[in-house]
């Protein structure tokens, strides 16, 4: 592959993680409270007594908090890391095959991601904390994505 697509190919990848992550997040918590009719929650119950018991406003500061927080840890933390795989593919000659898209210690930071949202499933934590969980790194993988594709971007236009 050459170095534009593969760089976009891995924005694509966080982009693609990022939604299914919100939407699973925004599912937990919609339907913590329209769906089940069920309306606890620890977080959930603090901000319906903050917001003297309005059920909207209070989701909807669940879903603003996640993905202001998730804008954060994307602009800091993972824009860090896409910048470092940039970096390293960036001087390779050529075609680049796609297995070396990531290093080995990408791979594993995403098996122990897959596996704190199954133990997150298996201790039941609950819908609110979880779907804020969830809409936050999911925010966080789409900001992350934006630093691949205009870094691909960048680079299809020098290759022009």
């Amino acid at each position: 592959m050459k170095k534009h697509s593969l760089i976009a190919l891995a924005g694509f990848i966080w982009f693609s993680i990022g939604l299914a992550l919100l939407g699973k997040g925004l599912h937990l918590l919609l339907s913590l409270s329209f769906v089940s009719g069920k309306k606890t929650g620890p977080l959930l119950n603090a901000l319906m007594y903050a917001f003297t018991g309005a059920l909207v406003p209070s989701l909807l500061f669940i879903v603003v908090l996640g993905l202001l927080l998730g804008m954060i840890k994307g602009r800091w933390a993972l824009a860090r890391s896409a910048r470092r795989t940039i970096a390293r593919i960036a001087p390779m000659q050529g075609h680049i095959k796609l297995t070396k898209l990531y290093r080995i210690h990408d791979y594993l930071l995403v098996i122990g991601m897959i596996g704190l949202g199954r133990l997150m499933h298996w201790m039941q934590l609950p819908s609110d904390l979880h779907g804020l969980l969830d809409v936050t790194i999911g925010s966080a993988l789409v900001n992350g994505a934006m630093i691949y594709f205009r870094y691909a971007i960048k680079m299809r236009e020098v290759h022009l």
